[in-house]
């Protein structure tokens, strides 16, 4: 052993409110396609981290242009739903020289197909891992400690929610005939003051990894802790992983990596986007002229016997129907409990055998478990358990075993290089699921089921997946000069019926290394220059909800609809014995270039994704009575297009000063190509509507046209064939309505950009480093919900935006915002309509560092290796269309009631001796 290496990281971070990012979700499954839970997601080179739930689930504040890190691969985000990301089989390699492939590892230079795979419309990921080097020992402490104090923009919270037009004495509201904006007689109106918290995070890691001749070795503790900036949302995490590779013969090599995790966590109860108990939601909705706490009939606050504020149910003063009436978030937020459980551990074991000069066998096998349980505790005084409290508590056991055998061959004649493998998988899934629910709480402060009497639902299930594959590859190359590829693979699942299960999936690619050509050879201007191109399929049968089966072929029925001391079972599901494999064929064209020395470099990407035999729920009438009104089919096709640029100039580059700038661009373009009943068949699906030619992402929406400066009414683009005589109008020559159910509906538009990415600058001077990344987006429009929800004309106790002060008042006002008034609610305030689609441009500054390292000189006296001081900031600004606005907040362009992001400003050290 031949070094030792000791680093520590110390942070700071100080968080400054602000709403200027976005939030992106997408689900992780494991090899098998099968969700994994408790995975860190990080956002690379920032203390962002989140952890999957039960279903692989993981929702972070990430825009469109930043790299997740993910079990060791960085995935790009190219849209903020990027739906289920799929891990490639890999082997510990080091990235300078070579890439992840489906099978193993290759040459950069020998790859043929693209370096990204996509797994949706605009989702991409490459692979990345460091190598173990021979003879290495490190040790990798990391401390983090971060506070972010969370608050919506300004225009919904700072001084909005808090104009209480109606909070003084009726005879102090207009005292000198003008509306005021700050009467305020009580202090409390803000809800989020009392539901957010300053939160922190800290993460520490303690890794020890080393080498001898024979035998590398890692181990590697962690902890996290997180309190949340809302209340009652806390987080604290466990983890710890270990390898070993040795060397026992010439021809035997064998290793395993073990990995277990245990997490804790309370969350906010945030269900729903417009529910009473969502924080977010409420709090943004809430009327300024209500308090969440109780005042007597003094004007007084009211407090319990042990000195505790007591809180407003709607006992104290009337709440309008639209601010939560007989509800109380913070209350309820306060005396629920969401408590979560999970425990994982995860094996991996593997033997490969040198059987001959290039030819090798290797066996893994894989073992994981991992439950997880979670106890939702309703309080009695106020929500949906009032009067009883309720305890509902839900288990889940997750089994995979794993095993795949491969046998690969290697060898070069001359400059004719050949490698080739084939191999066999299969594996086995089981999740054991079980739910109860019971009230009547006999002991506060007991989550247990036995604290409570009498049981309202139990419910229980099993449910088994196998899956068995064979598959082969071949690769060959010519002086690493022409290059091509093949592979195919048959799948087999249980998900299928019999005569449906099989899948046969294959792919192909070219390459050319033109620089390596007589013509290019030695050039000074080109450095590298390769053409590719490839065409394959990846077959997908994980679209199928979990519940209530896998077995899609099958009629299956649900036990427990029992009809007093009667037993009895209800149809659950309608099987197609039809139902079959969906397949992604996708193309590839890239070309890749260094210029001048490498000083400019990077590559330009078209690709063309088709998705066949899409497995979807078609909907059915209710008169078919199918359950759940819809029924599994392979109903359609669609196509994801587009254009990846990444660009990176060396635009400065001497001794005392350096100045590189990196470019990232994306289109997309999505289609749908053929839907079940043909061109005459849609499905309306919220703000869209699904048909062929059309985009999975276009808006079908009622035509707003403006208001009538007559009389303050709102206008809508008329539907000749629902014309009458009440609300039709002709206004400037066009046929309007006041009435939104006779409106025109119509494509407007798509949430899908024009091009997005990111320009990261990175400067150095002396000791001095910075770095400035921003990200963009042209073209596109959102939905703006939130926008809509505070922009009603007949609030009834809900917050008002500010913009409602132009609404129509006389005769001849030219605004777009109708006359306030009960009558016309109807018309103004209810189905979605164009005229709440806003410009999702945005340009944001997603992070700016600036670093000191010490010389190194200097540092040897201290017997320091290195040492760093940096200042960091993350979301600094954002500038779009509306102040408060999240373009990047949902890719398919509707914003939510979801918690506000955070402005972060952060100081750090790094220390390696």
């Amino acid at each position: 052993m031949r070094k030792k290496l000791t680093s520590l990281s110390l942070l700071a971070f100080l968080g400054l409110g602000t709403l200027v990012f976005a939030q992106t979700k997408g689900t992780v499954n494991d090899e098998n396609g099968f969700p994994e839970a408790d995975v860190e997601v990080t956002v690379k080179g920032t203390n962002k981290t989140v952890f999957t739930d039960e279903n692989g689930s993981f929702d972070i504040d990430a825009k469109v242009g930043d790299v997740l890190v993910i079990n060791g691969t960085e995935y790009i985000v190219a849209s903020n739903n990027l739906g289920v990301l799929k891990p490639k089989k890999t082997e510990i390699v080091d990235l300078a020289e070579t890439v992840v492939t489906a099978f193993g590892v290759q040459k950069k230079e020998t790859v043929v197909g693209s370096e990204y795979s996509r797994v949706g419309a605009g989702d991409y990921y490459v692979a990345t891992w460091e190598s173990m080097r021979n003879g290495r020992l490190a040790t990798n402490p990391t401390e983090g400690l971060a506070a972010a104090n969370a608050y919506a923009s300004n225009n919904f919270i700072t001084n909005n929610l808090v104009n209480n037009i109606y909070g003084v004495p009726n005879n102090q509201v207009v005292v000198d005939g003008q509306l005021t904006t700050s009467p305020m007689l009580y202090n409390d109106f803000n809800w989020q003051d009392y539901i957010t918290r300053t939160g922190s995070f800290q993460k520490y890691d303690v890794d020890y990894s080393g080498a001898t001749d024979n035998t590398s070795y890692f181990a590697g503790f962690g902890y996290t802790k997180e309190t949340g900036y809302v209340i009652k949302s806390d987080f604290e995490r466990y983890s710890a992983r270990a390898s070993v590779d040795t060397q026992v013969t010439d021809w035997l090599k064998m290793g395993t990596n073990l990995s277990g995790s245990l997490v804790k966590s309370n969350q906010a109860n945030d269900s729903g986007d417009s529910s009473f108990v969502n924080p977010f939601y409420a709090t943004r909705a809430m009327g300024p002229i209500y308090s969440p706490f109780l005042y007597d009939a003094n004007g007084q606050r009211v407090y319990d016997t042990e000195g505790n504020p007591a809180y407003d149910g709607n006992v104290s003063r009337g709440r309008g129907s639209s601010a939560s009436a007989g509800r109380n978030v913070l209350q309820e937020t306060l005396l629920n409990n969401n408590l979560q459980n999970t425990n994982s551990i995860n094996s991996r074991f593997f033997a490969e055998f040198k059987l001959l000069p290039g030819l090798t066998f290797t066996t893994n096998l894989g073992y994981d478990v991992r439950n997880y349980n979670l106890k939702f505790y309703g309080n009695k005084v106020i929500g949906d358990a009032i009067g009883t409290a309720a305890l509902a508590v839900t288990t889940n056991r997750y089994t995979t075993v794993t095993w795949n055998q491969v046998m690969k061959y290697q060898k070069s004649f001359g400059q004719h290089n050949f490698d080739a493998l084939v191999g066999h998988e299969s594996f086995s899934y089981q999740r054991d699921y079980t739910y109860t629910r019971k009230i009547g709480e006999a002991v506060s402060g007991v989550y247990e089921l036995v604290n409570f009497l009498t049981p309202t639902s139990t419910t229980g299930y099993n449910q088994i997946v196998r899956k068995e594959g064979y598959f082969a590859r071949v690769n060959y190359d010519f002086a690493s000069k022409y290059l091509l590829s093949a592979s195919i693979r048959q799948d087999q699942s249980s998900r299928f019926a019999p005569q449906s299960n099989k899948g046969i999936f294959w792919s192909a690619g070219a390459g050319w290394n033109l620089h390596k050509e007589g013509f290019l050879k030695g050039s000074s201007v080109v450095n590298e220059l390769k053409l590719r191109a490839s065409y394959g399929q990846v077959g997908n049968d994980g679209g199928i909800s979990a519940e209530p089966g896998f077995q899609t072929d099958l009629d299956l029925y649900s036990l427990g609809y029992n009809n007093g001391t009667e037993s009895g079972v209800l149809l659950g599901q309608l099987g197609n014995p039809d139902l079959t494999w969906e397949s992604k064929n996708q193309l590839d064209l890239g070309l890749d270039f260094a210029f001048f020395k490498r000083r400019v470099t990077g590559s330009v990407e078209y690709y063309s994704q088709d998705i066949v035999d899409m497995i979807f729920q078609v909907p059915t009438p209710n008169s078919a009575g199918v359950p759940n009104n819809a029924i599994y089919g392979n109903i359609g096709k669609m196509r994801n297009s587009g254009l990846e640029i990444a660009l990176n100039l060396g635009i400065v580059r001497n001794e005392k000063f350096s100045w590189d700038l990196s470019v990232l661009a994306s289109t997309i373009k999505n289609e749908i190509l053929k839907m079940p009943k043909g061109k005459d068949d849609a499905i309306i699906n919220g703000t869209k509507r699904l048909a062929e030619g059309q985009s999975l992402y276009s808006y079908w929406l009622r035509q707003w046209y403006g208001v009538d400066s007559s009389d303050g009414a709102a206008l809508y683009i008329q539907d000749d064939a629902k014309a009458d005589d009440v609300s039709t109008r002709t206004v400037n020559g066009v046929k309007v309505t006041t009435n939104q159910n006779n409106a025109l509906m119509a494509y407007s538009g798509t949430s899908i950009p024009d091009v997005f990415g990111s320009i990261t600058n990175n400067f150095k001077f002396g000791n001095f480093d910075a770095s400035v990344m921003l990200n963009y987006q042209l073209g596109g429009q959102i939905y703006d919900n939130n926008y809509s929800l505070l922009m009603s004309t007949y609030p009834q106790g809900q917050a008002i935006h500010t913009d409602m002060l132009s609404a129509w008042k006389n005769p001849g006002d030219v605004t777009n915002v109708p006359i306030m008034s009960s009558a016309n609610v109807t018309a103004t305030s209810i189905g979605t309509n164009s005229r709440w689609l806003t410009k999702a441009d945005y340009l944001s500054i997603r992070n700016v560092t600036i670093g000191y390292n010490f010389n190194k000189r200097t540092l040897e006296a201290a017997g320091l290796k290195n040492l760093r001081v940096y200042a960091s900031g993350e979301n600094l600004y954002s500038w779009t269309a509306r102040k408060g606005l999240e373009p990047g907040q949902s890719f398919n362009g509707t914003t939510t009631y979801r918690y506000t992001p955070s402005r972060t400003v952060s100081v750090g050290l790094n220390v390696s001796f």
